[in-house]
């Protein structure tokens, strides 16, 4: 840092806007104002935010580290995912111009929000589905859309499936290609970014990578520790659902913890603990899906939430959370 004795002093409740400082105002305004509540909040937060604000202070130094490094590449296998995600690709939008052309006489630009709502709404005459933009109902063919297709129209099913299945795959190719910078998968860190205090991750200030986070287990393996490093996972078994049973002081949710929390769940949305380990979906055991459910719920998640979440009908959720609560 360079001190000039010169530099101005500035605080905001003394700042006027004028042509001469506009600009320096606005560049500096976040970092003046950071400053200015540093000095006023501590007299005004109790010791237990104070705590927690320490505690922040601290991981700065190790998530702008992490943040710096990134995580490494293998760059060759990185290739071979491309190569095939690609292939199959060009397989897929084949098909998909294939049955697109018989019906519409054209390919179908799945990108294009006209044409997804002209093809699927005109042609092959479905509901329209809907949703809100800030208060106002707009027809859609979102991914949200498409998923509800699949559920509920056979003549939607495989156009809808494709397309999912092709914008999945188009995700993956954005991490390996545009994802990456020398080498490496670089995101943001949001120290207490969420309403729960977890850490959130974002695309990197060099407009690369992203919510590191999030990678889809497909992809997985082409992430790789440095040499003289390793990669872990580590987990706490069960302790989102026991912090909040004993936060709640209910008897019989600490007990069901001891019992086995997931599986309760699973007997009270569909009747029975023995459908834990059978398969809801191809992504989902209903175990899996009992943990959404529990988790969501504790959380204050409504039930056309998870519903939309899980991908369930939304009646599931809502006995589920009656008998829950």
């Amino acid at each position: 840092l360079y001190w000039n004795s010169s530099m101005k002093i500035l605080k905001s409740s003394s700042l006027s806007l004028n042509k001469d400082n506009q600009q320096l105002i606005y560049n500096a305004f976040d970092s003046l104002l950071t400053r200015e509540l540093a000095d006023k909040l501590p007299p005004l937060i109790g010791e237990d935010i104070a705590h927690i604000n320490r505690f922040s202070h601290l991981l700065l130094g190790p998530y702008l580290q992490v943040m710096r490094r990134g995580i490494k590449i293998d760059l060759e296998k990185a290739q071979k995912f491309i190569s095939s995600i690609e292939e199959r690709m060009k397989k897929m939008r084949s098909s998909l111009d294939f049955l697109t052309t018989v019906i519409w006489d054209k390919p179908l630009n799945y990108n294009s929000h006209p044409q997804m709502i002209s093809f699927f709404y005109d042609h092959l005459n479905l509901e329209p589905y809907t949703k809100s933009v800030k208060g106002e109902v707009k027809i859609t063919a979102d991914k949200k859309a498409l998923k509800k297709m699949t559920r509920d129209s056979v003549r939607a099913l495989p156009f809808a499936n494709l397309i999912l299945r092709m914008s999945k795959l188009e995700s993956y190719l954005e991490v390996l290609t545009k994802g990456l910078y020398e080498g490496r998968f670089l995101s943001s860190y949001n120290i207490g970014g969420t309403e729960t205090g977890r850490t959130s991750s974002s695309q990197h200030p060099l407009w690369v990578g992203g919510n590191s986070q999030n990678i889809d287990p497909y992809l997985r393996e082409v992430f790789i520790p440095d040499d003289g490093f390793i990669l872990i996972s580590a987990d706490l078994k069960g302790a989102d659902a026991l912090t909040v049973a004993y936060l709640s002081g209910d008897e019989a949710y600490i007990q069901a913890n001891k019992e086995g929390v997931h599986e309760i769940v699973v007997e009270l949305a569909w009747g029975s603990k023995e459908k834990a380990k059978e398969k809801f979906s191809e992504r989902y055991t209903y175990r899996d899906l009992a943990k959404r459910l529990a988790h969501g719920s504790a959380y204050l998640g409504t039930a056309r939430t998870i519903a939309s979440e899980v991908e369930i009908p939304t009646k599931v959720v809502a006995d589920f959370q009656q008998k829950y609560f």
